[in-house]
């Protein structure tokens, strides 16, 4: 299992820790590009658009790939050029309708975002 932990700083999510540099991709996109009340529906748009193969904002790249999206990060180190987060498409916008309603519409002060079976799931963490 991999993970991604974000907590809640005045409004805004910042990454805490991630056990692996695609949770590092996946948790900067979902914090500095879709981030909460500012591209509240930008990215299912893009989503849905079958003519922008390509996307991407301040953190992150993506690229509809047949059946998948692809992250990668926008300003890679360079040992870690060559990353890519791979999601199926129905992962994707499952994932962006998560953050949108457990998080965005709660604000809870923490969230972890686990991968593990081949999914992702976004949870609240208790104190």
């Amino acid at each position: 299992m991999s993970y991604a932990r974000f907590e809640n700083h005045d409004g805004h999510y910042s990454r805490i820790k991630e056990t692996d540099v695609e949770m590092c991709i996946l948790g900067s996109f979902l914090t500095d590009d879709v981030r909460c009340g500012v591209n509240d529906t930008s990215y299912q748009d893009w989503f849905y658009n079958d003519t922008d193969e390509v996307g991407g904002g301040n953190a992150t790249n993506l690229e509809k790939d047949g059946d998948f999206i692809l992250l990668t990060d926008e300003y890679p180190v360079e040992k870690f050029a060559h990353i890519v987060v791979k999601m199926r498409r129905d992962q994707f916008i499952k994932l962006l309708n998560d953050w949108k309603e457990i998080v965005c519409k709660n604000r809870p002060q923490k969230v972890i975002l686990r991968y593990e079976n081949d999914e992702y799931t976004l949870e609240v963490i208790k104190a």
